[in-house]
């Protein structure tokens, strides 16, 4: 259904919609264009994948609390198996819906009016459906949900987090008040969440009694939506919206370093904006950042020492397996970049059927391909290897990025409906 593609695109500041005319390249050719490969060194390295897994873990938003997207697997005619609608989707009333997540073989997922719904992932059959507190209705009342195998953790746009288990019994609710804007990290029995104002709260998981709050700049102009954390080796990264990136040690609370992703190259004016709303991702050793204003950078995770910065902006999250980042630009093409170097190994154009007001999101990677979304239901397959085209197909409007199961793909499209491919 084409019901509001052009408000979200116009009204929530969606900067990776296609309708600059100076970044539309025609389809089938790989992009040159002004600011990626003309910007950015290159590499004749070939793109080297791990070997997908049958099982993979899709607990929080990206994966895991690293934000580190695992590879699935994927049968080569991945056909629909079944779709469940679980309740209100975006329209003029609400304007959001979180990413779902996937715990013990059941599908989670927030309507737009913060309703619960757990689905069997394998049949697609409702298992319940429960409407959680909200003072008031409101337009954006689902942020996210995170589930650290035992327990999910949601939190609402009026500043509650709750705590249910897995049958969707509240065990706990703890009012921040404050405005949340990103999608919380569960790690090591603690809860991360941001707000819209650029709070950072922590919250235990056990209790939701607050253990620290931080309070960043505050800042006039925000996108629609925040990234958010990312946890491992007891170091957290938390993107702020002023384009800052803060490490902290989760056990002493220390600031350990920090980075802002403002760069003076631009193309428009949301690229303006130096906001991270993608999330930043771990992998070993070092963690990598992408700001909407032009920048990706690869950092030390202790000690924030720079291993490269590209002139790169993006508003997704990207993927990072085997030697390449894959992620998608702010001048909507899919690139694979040199992990270690930041070089650019290759690109290729997103195009649409529709020629204005087309988000892209994603990618996430099964069977060697990687697949991204878009706000006009567009689905499209791609050669992780070369980024050649290999297949697409369309369905409703989508403005989440796929999830990936047990050899299942899984959108959730704007109607709020589940959509199973096997």
């Amino acid at each position: 259904m084409k019901k509001i593609g052009y408000f979200i695109c116009a009204v929530l500041l969606l900067s990776g919609c296609a309708n600059d005319k100076k970044v539309a390249p025609q389809e089938g050719r790989i992009a040159v264009q002004s600011g990626i490969s003309e910007q950015i060194t290159k590499t004749n390295t070939a793109v080297q994948i791990n070997t997908p897994s049958p099982h993979v873990s899709w607990m929080q938003a990206s994966g895991n609390a690293m934000n580190l997207m695992p590879h699935g697997t994927l049968s080569e005619t991945n056909e629909k198996i079944w779709s469940r609608n679980v309740g209100k989707g975006i329209s003029a009333t609400y304007l959001m819906l979180p990413e779902p997540i996937i715990v013990d073989h059941k599908v989670y997922a927030l309507d737009g009016a913060f309703q619960l719904s757990a689905v069997d992932e394998s049949t697609g059959k409702k298992l319940f459906q429960k409407k959680l507190p909200v003072q008031k209705e409101m337009s954006m009342a689902s942020i996210g949900l995170a589930s650290d195998g035992k327990n999910l953790y949601a939190v609402n746009g009026q500043g509650t987090v709750f705590a249910l288990d897995l049958n969707g019994e509240i065990l706990w609710q703890h009012e921040t008040n404050a405005i949340l804007r990103a999608v919380p990290t569960v790690a090591d029995g603690r809860i991360y969440v941001l707000s819209g104002n650029n709070e950072l709260f922590v919250l235990n998981a056990q209790d939701g009694s607050e253990i620290w709050h931080f309070k960043n700049i505050s800042t006039e102009t925000n996108l629609f939506g925040m990234g958010q954390p990312a946890v491992s080796k007891g170091v957290l990264i938390v993107p702020f919206s002023s384009g800052e990136v803060i490490a902290f040690d989760t056990n002493t609370r220390m600031m350990l370093w920090s980075d802002s992703l403002l760069s003076r190259r631009t193309f428009n004016q949301m690229n303006d904006i130096s906001h991270v709303i993608a999330s930043p991702v771990i992998e070993g050793d070092t963690v990598y950042i992408i700001g909407n204003a032009q920048k990706i950078g690869a950092f030390d995770l202790k000690t924030g020492a720079v291993q490269f910065i590209q002139n790169i902006g993006g508003q997704n999250t990207p993927v990072v397996n085997g030697n390449a980042l894959f992620m998608i630009t702010t001048q909507n093409t899919l690139v694979a970049l040199d992990k270690k170097s930041g070089a650019l190994i290759w690109e290729t154009a997103l195009v649409s059927e529709e020629k204005k007001g087309v988000a892209w999101k994603g990618p996430v990677l099964a069977q060697n391909q990687l697949i991204v979304v878009s706000n006009k239901g567009d689905v499209q397959f791609f050669n992780a290897v070369n980024g050649e085209k290999i297949k697409a197909r369309q369905t409703d409007e989508l403005s989440n990025k796929p999830i990936l199961g047990d050899g299942k793909m899984i959108l959730y499209t704007n109607d709020a409906d589940l959509i199973a491919y096997q």
